[in-house]
């Protein structure tokens, strides 16, 4: 270094140096220079205070009560153990085998599975030493069985290959530890638990290798340990013979690829039910060593050709053979489950034929069905279906259990493969007939129309036909209380009833009748626990009164009560994880990812955004298995790429756009399918459209203005013609309003104002209608704070103070109500603090910098408080950083420049460590440049 630098030039030069180096280059100063010794002390101070502890701490043994043990290796034992200072059991793993170079493996083997956060990975709680000095930790106790027991278990081909979900859950959580640059080493099914939930978890890290470090005694003088019933050879290689691949069959260096050879064998193992190579130890090392094993196509006949080459590929022999990581691997796995093509298996012509007619056979053969039960009914019952009142009633009987077959059984087959368009003709025909009854029905024929009607509004709501469908599920809801009140305490008549409830609260809501819609809630509520409490096992009572939570908790989240929202929404999933564990049904476990995901919306709004994307990922990983278990049910479908959707949201907060784009574009994809398998399905079409402006949005961000426009124009007239379609829809008018203030947001951005304003004003045209119409409703309200702010922004660029003054001074009255109503709403706040910095931005162009500056600290103010509550969102951040720049202008206009210089410092600091962690967020990168000028 030829030239002095000031501390803070020092310390941001130590943030990219290690200690050593760093010391090494200001060594030169340290003798007369003051800044550069505080420099390096605060250096090594930051570095110390960091640093891990050298050595396993001393845990007092009180804490645990050790109880039975679970298992035994050569290197340690599993016993179950109750926590005593948080009250839950654990497992605890103690050492058994002596020596340093032992205790050194175990120590490896606590840090690098605590630093592996998967849920599929067994959570580490603490690792520490007995007071004898022998180490332990402790971690999740997962209760059920290791998957080599499950394979065992399975009597038929068809139960073994249902396992295959569990095989890709491995490849998942090892494709997130292949990401932090570690390897297992000893995967088999032993190592693999499947809970009693069917959660999977990879167990026994103790031959775990961090290839980010060297580590001392690896290949052939190497030891290892393995549970396993073929145990680990000792003092010769690392691993369980029979499922690791040659090279570490050899005592050599391994890699990422290894464990994706463990990950093949394992799923041959699944497949032929044994593992892929039988003997005694060395037996089984020999046979690794000189070849593969016998094809699988010979020892499990009649297996998928797709399937056979990911397995093929991922037990190559040699490593440049497989997959490069367990992500590739998984990716080819869940393309099979997902019935769709695999990279690892080359198709014939014949093959993609067959291929295509299995994957569609469902909708083949059911739409096949449909079509005969419709050209039959059209041409041979319809007409006594649809009779006059004057016939007798056994054939009105027949006729409502025929309709009723059509528009329940037939509907919930066509359902989950999207095929509900063929039902239209026979809806049309059914709202004709019960338009045409009368008065009479006995309490029987009552109940059938009911039942029929209540699913008559189901087809016409998910064909779009809204207004339809709320005139039948009113009918079902007449007729429910009609018959409730001749027998109230029948439970049957009563889930009829809170069934029809939860319906036509739905369609109040959208209507803008929020209290028509919250007064029902509360009456399916405390119908549903009064089911509940009568019959505590009947699972169809406890899921509706799980629903009756939901739905409580839309309303109270609508109305901006985020605490009661949060409330509710809790207390739907204790309800769901009790169904979900009585009952794993796919609709049940649904519902709990449902909740899940309700819940981190919720804690998302009130800045708790770690806690909200472990609740998104935790209903990902259900919607995952779903989707597995049953690749063409169009409902797990839709509901995984809400969880993708979410998952996405948070990486954008977290300023990570490429890793946000990929999601968005997944998600975009998967919906794209999904209305192609039904174009009827208008909800499909508006939530395909949501996914498109995500992907446009962060376009925009990125600078590829003209892509984006060109989304948001498609998504403009689409939301025109669903409008138009139904223009009593709230949702589809709010919806449009969205497509306006898309499209003003690039035109503004390309600098045409006019245009940019005429699409603004519309928006707010929308809005203000919505907002009148429902002024309980916080989402149109929110909607019309931006619709104010979006026109001052161009009224402001157009140099029309009073204008810009006059909408920004309505967002903020909005905004400051809004904030008030829920003070813990995080995004609200952050609205607020805009408003308040849009303010000073006219008051700064007009020149009164020092009401500007007024303005700003307000602004300041607040943001402070929501960054404090979440410093990770690296948006919120960059509000922080661009505040403290504009009051750092408003300070160089009143000439306070020393004042300004320190705004402009911390606005600097702010943006430096963004563009630190986000590099490819231009706009950040700009903002460091404008600021170093700034302080020159």
């Amino acid at each position: 270094m030829s030239a002095c630098l000031d501390e803070n030039q020092l310390l941001e030069l130590a943030e990219g140096s290690a200690a050593p180096l760093f010391l090494a280059q200001v060594d030169a100063h340290l003798d007369g220079c003051e800044a550069c010794r505080r420099a390096v002390a605060s250096v090594i101070r930051r570095d110390d205070e960091r640093a891990a502890y050298p050595a396993l701490l001393e845990v007092d043994a009180q804490h645990y009560v050790l109880e039975q043990e679970l298992s035994r290796g050569g290197m340690g034992r599993i016993r179950i153990a109750y926590d005593r200072r948080l009250g839950r059991t654990v497992a605890v793993k103690e050492m058994l085998a002596t020596g340093p170079e032992a205790a050194a493996r175990f120590e490896r083997e606590a840090r690098i599975t605590a630093r592996l956060q998967h849920p599929s990975i067994v959570n580490l709680y603490e690792a520490g030493l007995w007071s004898t000095g022998e180490p332990f930790y402790a971690m999740q106790l997962i209760r059920g069985r290791s998957l080599d027991e499950v394979i065992a278990a399975a009597k038929t081909f068809e139960e073994r290959i249902a396992l295959l979900p569990h095989v890709l859950a491995v490849a998942d959580a090892m494709a997130s530890a292949h990401a932090a640059r570690v390897v297992h080493r000893d995967l088999k099914p032993r190592n693999v638990l499947i809970g009693s939930f069917a959660e999977t978890v990879v167990i026994d890290w103790g031959l775990a290798k961090d290839l980010a470090e060297e580590e001392p005694n690896t290949g052939a003088q190497a030891s290892g340990v393995s549970l396993g019933s073929i145990e680990t050879e000792q003092g010769s290689v690392i691993g369980t013979p029979a499922y690791m691949p040659p090279e570490q069959a050899n005592g050599l260096a391994v890699d990422e690829r290894a464990d994706v050879y463990a990950i093949g064998a394992m799923l041959d193992h699944v497949l032929s039910g044994g593992p892929p190579y039988t003997g005694t130890n060395a037996e089984v090392l020999e046979a690794v060593r000189a070849g593969p094993p016998v094809a699988l196509s010979i020892r499990q006949p009649g297996l998928p050709p797709d399937l056979l080459g990911v397995v093929a590929r991922a037990m190559a022999s040699e490593p440049a053979g497989r997959y490069p990581t367990a992500r590739e691997l998984a990716e080819d796995l869940r393309r099979y489950l997902n019935g769709q093509l695999v990279g690892a298996h080359r198709y014939s012509a014949a093959q993609l034929f067959t291929r295509w007619l299995r994957k569609h056979r469902a909708a083949v053969s059911v739409a096949a069905v449909a079509a005969v039960v419709l050209l039959t009914v059209g041409a041979l019952a319809l007409r006594s279906v649809f009779v006059a009142r004057a016939q007798a009633q056994a054939q009105r009987a027949r006729a409502e259990d025929l309709v009723g077959f059509m528009l329940v059984d037939l509907r919930e087959r066509l359902k989950p493969i999207g095929k509900l368009e063929i039902l239209d003709a026979v809806t049309r025909k059914a709202v004709g007939y019960y338009e045409q009854q009368d008065e009479g029905l006995d309490d029987d024929e009552l109940g059938r129309q009911g039942v029929a009607r209540r699913s008559l509004g189901d087809v016409l709501q998910g064909q779009g036909h809204s207004a339809e469908a709320a005139r039948e599920f009113r009918a079902a809801l007449a007729i429910a209380q009609k018959r409730h009140a001749l027998a109230p305490t029948d439970p049957a008549r009563t889930r009829e009833l809170v069934a029809s409830q939860h319906r036509v609260a739905a369609v109040s809501r959208a209507e803008g009748d929020v209290e028509g819609a919250t007064s029902l809630s509360v009456e399916s509520l405390r119908l549903s626990e009064q089911l509940v409490k009568s019959d505590p096992a009947d699972d169809i009572s406890l899921r509706l009164l799980g629903v009756s939570r939901i739905n409580l908790g839309d309303l109270q989240h609508s109305k901006g009560d985020s605490v009661a929202a949060l409330e509710h929404y809790r207390a739907a999933q204790t309800t769901f994880v009790l169904l979900a564990t009585r009952t794993p049904s796919s609709v049940h476990r649904e519902d709990l990812a449902l909740s899940h995901e309700r819940i981190g919306i919720m804690l998302r709004d009130r800045g708790e955004e770690p806690a909200a994307q472990r609740s998104f990922e935790a209903a990902l990983v259900l919607r995952e298995q779903l989707v597995a278990e049953d690749p063409l049910n169009a409902w797990s479908r839709m509901g995984l790429s809400f969880s993708l959707f979410n998952v996405a949201d948070g990486l954008l907060l977290r300023g990570d756009h490429e890793g946000a784009l990929r999601r968005y574009r997944e998600v975009l994809a998967l919906r794209e399918r999904l209305l192609k398998d039904d174009p009827t399905d208008v909800e499909r079409e508006r939530e395909l459209i949501s996914a498109r402006d995500k992907v446009a949005a962060v376009l925009a961000s990125q600078g590829e203005l003209s892509s984006a426009l060109e989304l948001f124009n498609a998504s403009l007239e689409s939301r025109r013609r669903l409008a138009a379609a139904d223009p009593r829809s709230a949702a589809r008018q709010h919806d449009l309003s969205l497509s306006l203030a898309d499209v003003g947001d690039l035109l503004l951005e390309q600098g045409n104002l006019a245009a940019a304003i005429e699409q603004y004003r519309a928006a707010l045209t929308i809005d203000l209608k919505l907002a009148a119409s429902e002024p309980s409703n916080a989402m149109f309200q929110r909607s019309l704070l931006i619709a104010h702010h979006d026109l001052g922004a161009a009224l402001l660029a157009q140099k029309d103070f009073g204008g810009a003054l006059e909408a920004f001074n309505a967002a903020l009255a909005i905004a400051q109500a809004l904030t008030a109503r829920d003070p813990m709403n995080f995004t609200w706040q952050q609205d607020l603090s805009n408003c308040h910095e849009n303010l000073g931005d006219v008051l700064l162009a007009r020149g009164d910098s020092a009401g500007a500056l007024a303005r700003y600290r307000k602004a300041l103010e607040t943001i402070d408080a929501v960054v404090a509550r979440n410093p990770d969102n690296a948006n919120w951040q960059a509000d922080l950083g661009r505040l403290h720049e504009s009051a750092g202008d408003a300070l160089t206009r009143l000439g306070s420049t020393r004042d300004a210089r320190g705004e402009y410092g911390v606005s600097l600091e702010i943006f430096k460590k963004l563009v630190a962690s986000h590099p490819a967020q231009p706009e950040w990168s700009t903002r460091v440049k404008e600021l170093a000028v700034k302080l020159k």
